[in-house]
């Protein structure tokens, strides 16, 4: 009997060696970062895409005691180009800002975020939440590696599934193979880039504010090198005016109707921007006038749609992501106080 166990107990581990040790591999690269006392997680060299969700918070609690932030920008990676420089200007001195961004982020995540910080105690002086209709369509966690919510907003609930979905990616022998490429030839390929394995964008971080900027695009700009034939390709939408189909439903209004009470709760100044996205899609009116009458019409604005900002391709980086100088330009309409002004200067954008 004792024979028979042991060889069995033998077998097992020759099986499972090789899977213990790719395991181990795994945890020593960590090529995802989310193993290792991080942050800072962005650095010079650094190719794989990792999960920007989860650098936000990892990164918001290490540094919390720090800075006390009580200022955040949520949203996907749209918001990422409100620059916290050119917000401070309509905050007070003494507030501490901070991008609380995920790629992708769905209203759920923004929704997770402001609890967390409601429950921890901490405060929410001001908020300017970056949306558009993807994000409020989505009232669920994402799925795949760099958008999981992070275990830390799940009350760790999903701790196991959020690292078995980074490992799973790190054994897809495509990745596999083009990470272990790079590490030998230093060099990120084509093939690469073309199939989303690994990036080279470079782009710099500030990592007091969780701010990330695209100065070396902003540099090929200023040359006139950055619209090549390849990247004007990318800019591409359908002619005549569309509009988006309602998409807060009941499940939305709930995480929503939660957000303004904690708003109110800790007496927030907040500011709530549909982007205007390349595509000139209008938003729903039912949608906006639902968030208008919940939040107030003068703290909702809805940039999307046919005009100034969305006509030229020269505001954007890419056919989603604008540019901080649009950006500029919302934070002073939406932060001015004079509502004459205010009507006159989205009236000068083309704004119905």
């Amino acid at each position: 009997m004792n024979n028979n166990l042991n060889k069995f107990i033998y077998k097992t581990l020759i099986v499972l060696f090789p899977f213990f040790l790719f395991l181990l591999f795994y945890i020593i690269l960590d090529p995802f970062k989310v193993i290792h006392g991080y942050p800072p997680f962005y650095k010079k060299g650094d190719v794989v895409d990792i999960n920007r969700g989860y650098v936000s918070t990892a990164t918001y609690e290490k540094q919390y005691q720090k800075y006390r932030y009580d200022s955040f920008i949520f949203g996907n990676s749209r918001s990422r180009f409100y620059e916290v420089s050119d917000w401070q200007k309509y905050l007070p001195s003494n507030s501490s800002c901070y991008h609380f961004d995920a790629s992708a982020e769905p209203l759920y995540g923004i929704y997770k975020k402001i609890l967390y910080i409601d429950k921890k105690g901490r405060s929410l002086n001001n908020v300017l939440i970056i949306a558009d209709t993807d994000e409020l369509a989505k009232d669920k966690p994402l799925e795949g590696h760099i958008f999981i919510i992070p275990p830390q907003l799940e009350n760790n609930k999903n701790i196991i599934k959020f690292h078995t979905t980074s490992f799973k990616v790190f054994c897809y022998y495509k990745f596999l193979y083009a990470f272990l490429d790079y590490k030998i030839s230093g060099k990120v390929k084509d093939y690469m880039r073309d199939n989303n394995l690994l990036d080279d964008q470079s782009f710099d971080y500030n990592q007091t504010t969780n701010e990330i900027r695209l100065l070396d695009a902003e540099e090929k700009i200023g040359k006139a090198i950055y619209y090549t034939d390849k990247k004007l390709y990318e800019f591409h939408r359908i002619q005549g005016d569309f509009l988006f189909e309602p998409v807060i439903k009941d499940s939305q209004k709930r995480m929503l109707e939660e957000i303004k009470n904690i708003f109110t709760k800790h007496h927030t100044n907040y500011r709530i921007v549909i982007s205007p996205k390349y595509d000139q899609i209008k938003f729903n009116p039912e949608d906006l006038h639902y968030l208008e009458d919940l939040f107030g019409k003068d703290f909702v604005f809805d940039f999307s749609g046919r005009n100034i900002l969305t006509e030229t391709y020269q505001n954007y980086y890419d056919n989603s992501h604008y540019r901080p100088q649009v950006s500029r330009q919302i934070m002073a309409i939406i932060y001015q106080t004079d509502s004459a002004k205010r009507a006159n200067m989205i009236e000068a954008l083309g704004i119905k």
